[in-house]
Order: C-alpha cells, then sequence, then structure tokens
C-alpha cells in the first residue's frame, strides 16, 4: 500500500461527539440501526482497501457481531471518544470498553481460554505488558492487516502482537503551585531540594508505564546516564507512590506539586475537564515512548468485528485520530503526533530492550522493589 497522505485525515474534534466517562453500553449499539450494514468509505483509504473493510463488516454484521469487547488498562473520556469514532464508522458495531489493571487483565484473559469461555474480543496495552499474553499462541491470533502495511519493528511474535501507536510519557505539574518557568524539564531537576515530598508517581512496584519507564533506566545503555545511583537519589526525595492512573488528578487537586512518568493522555483527560495542570516533555536527558500494542484474542467471541477494529486502528483515520483525540502519535512512520508535542525525530529516547520476553526486565523489577521499598 503506498504511504498516506496525513493532511486528507485531519478530523476536527468538534466533529467527534462528547461521551460521559465511563465504558460503553454496547445495548446502544454503535450507530442507528437504520445505518448499520450501509457502504462505508474509510477517509483517504483507496477503493481496494474499502472494499476489504466493507466485506469484513458485512461479514461481523451477518453473524451478529454487534460489539468489540476491548480490555485496556483505562476508559478515559478520550479513549471512549476515539472508540465512538470507529462506531461511527461502522454503525451498528459498539466498543465495549472494561477498564483493568494490566495484570488483571492478562489473569483474565488465560483463565478465560482455561475456562474455554472467551470474553475479551481484543487486548489493548504497552507493549511489555501485553508480552505474557502475546507470547502464547493459544491466547493471541494473528490477524490479517489490510489497512496499511506494517514495518517489521511494528509486529512481533508470529504477528499475535502489533504496536499501534506511540504515547510519550511526561511530567505534570499544579499551574496554581508552580509556574511554567520552575517546572522540572530534565529528570535531573527532579533531584533538587525544592521537590522532596512534592512529588508523586505511579507505583513501579506493579505492572505499568512508571515500573517500565524506570525499568529501562537499569538497562546496561542507560547506566551510565542513570542506573540505580539516579534512582536512589530520587527515591530519596520522597517521592509518593500511588495508583498510576490516580497521579493526574492527585496533582490537579493540588495534593502533589509535580507527577512523574505520567501518559499523556491521562494529562488531556484532567485538562479537559478544568484541572490546573501543566504538561513537560523531559527532553534534556531522555523519554521514554511506551509503544502502544494490541492483540487480537485467538477465539474471540466477535471475531471479524475484531479484525475490523484491529484494522481501523491502522487506518488513516485510526491513526490521525491518535493524534487529536488521544493525544498520542501513531505508529506508522508518517502518522502525526499530538499537538504541541515534539516530533519523534526531534524527541531524545531512552535507550531500552529490544521486545523481550518478560522474563527480559525481570532482574530490572527486582532492583526497583529494592530502590523503592
Amino acid at each position: 500500500m503506498a504511504s498516506k497522505t496525513w493532511a486528507s485525515f485531519i478530523i476536527p474534534l468538534a466533529a467527534v461527539a462528547l461521551l460521559a466517562t465511563g465504558c460503553s453500553d454496547s445495548s446502544k449499539g454503535g450507530g442507528s440501526p437504520s445505518t448499520a450494514g450501509a457502504a462505508v468509505a474509510v477517509p483517504g483509504e483507496s477503493a481496494e482497501v474499502n472494499a476489504k473493510f466493507q466485506a469484513l463488516y458485512k461479514q461481523a454484521l451477518a453473524g451478529g457481531e454487534n460489539k468489540v469487547v476491548v480490555y485496556r488498562d483505562a476508559c478515559t473520556t478520550e479513549q471512549l471518544k476515539y472508540d465512538k469514532a470507529f462506531s461511527d464508522r461502522f454503525a451498528g458495531i459498539a466498543v465495549e470498553c472494561v477498564p483493568q489493571a494490566v495484570a488483571v487483565s492478562t489473569s483474565k484473559i488465560q483463565a478465560e481460554a482455561s475456562a474455554g469461555q472467551r470474553v475479551a474480543d481484543v487486548y489493548l496495552a504497552g507493549s511489555n505488558g501485553i508480552l505474557a499474553v502475546t507470547q502464547d499462541p493459544k491466547l493471541c491470533a494473528a490477524p490479517t492487516v489490510f489497512a496499511a502495511e506494517l514495518p517489521k519493528d511494528l509486529v512481533s511474535h508470529d504477528g499475535r502482537q502489533l504496536i499501534y501507536g506511540k504515547s510519550g510519557f511526561g511530567f505534570i505539574y499544579n499551574t496554581d503551585k508552580v509556574s511554567e518557568a520552575d517546572a522540572p524539564k530534565s529528570w535531573s531537576d527532579l533531584l533538587a531540594p525544592r521537590w522532596k515530598g512534592k512529588l508523586t508517581v505511579g507505583s513501579p512496584l506493579v505492572a505499568g508505564g512508571p515500573r517500565q519507564v524506570l525499568a529501562n533506566m537499569l538497562i546496561p545503555d542507560n547506566q551510565e546516564k542513570f542506573g540505580k545511583g539516579y534512582l536512589t537519589k530520587l527515591a530519596a526525595q520522597d517521592v509518593q507512590l500511588t495508583k498510576e492512573a490516580a497521579v493526574a488528578s492527585d496533582v490537579a487537586s493540588g495534593r502533589f506539586e509535580v507527577g512523574l512518568i505520567v501518559i499523556q493522555s491521562f494529562y488531556t483527560n484532567v485538562k479537559g475537564k478544568g484541572g490546573a495542570v501543566g504538561f513537560v516533555f523531559p527532553m534534556k536527558d531522555g523519554n521514554y515512548l511506551v509503544q502502544l500494542a494490541a492483540c487480537r484474542i485467538n477465539g474471540a467471541p466477535h471475531a471479524n468485528a475484531a479484525d475490523l477494529y484491529v484494522n481501523w486502528l491502522f487506518s488513516g483515520e485510526g491513526q490521525e485520530l491518535q493524534a487529536t483525540i488521544l493525544g498520542a502519535y501513531g505508529a506508522l512512520p508518517d502518522a502525526p503526533g499530538p499537538a504541541g508535542a515534539p516530533s519523534l525525530k526531534n524527541l531524545s529516547q531512552l535507550a531500552r530492550l529490544p521486545v523481550p520476553s518478560t522474563e527480559a526486565y525481570e532482574p530490572y523489577y527486582n532492583e526497583l522493589k529494592q530502590i523503592f521499598h
């Protein structure tokens, strides 16, 4: 497939209907029943690709597949808007978002497979968090992706893990208590006496973004810049460990002045509700991009709808909305990034291990437990 011209996919945010916070109601369907099954045309796609979308859409509806059950770590307002854009495009197929911690999703998917009673259709999580599932062919299947030609670095585990987006982590600060000029701009800034007792972070003792970012500071390539020495000093700043999803709201409430390792979508969610917060990408000494990965569940109860959803993630529309709604980068080479964020080529990134087995990071996870006990 030829390279996409991303300008043609820009969709005004005003055109995306708002949803109330919470999981989508699958009983309402993805659109008016009178339009379900009508011809679809995903913006910017070729006639050949849209024909494949149409055929898969018809198969899903013919099989009574009126929803896609998606397990993910949170169902923010933005993520629900993103899912609604899919349902608006493919009327009659709703997205049922099930929010739960990565470890919970993993254990549920394993239990559902063992019992032969699968519930989830698609599992979305960070690429390392999802590994325990994508490594097992009994849990994940390799869908046929026709919406785009995927570079090799976006596909792993025999096609069972697909990277569909990338999201940057940063520092969130309370703008009533911290000025833009005074906000920490780098990891080293966090060690200043000014911040002792005023920092919070999602616990690195459990699976999630913060654990992965801090674990990558311990790998050999990052030992000279960070390593145990830096993290020990950071822990000595009396950093408050909490739930990853609570950091942004805790900072917005003024409970803490600065929150660390906040994924940009959590910031935009709080900011969109009027929170007094600002956001900083730590550019000087390195950032970490979480790779957003998808697994199509093997034996998914709504298999055609699941394949439709996965392909839409890689369509021009799905990639563009990663930026405009979720505040993330699209994964495809020419996909856009979020407004106000540095381009990928200008974002200094922390080195990390190649896509490993889950065991590859265990020594670093154990070291984090010793540092942030």
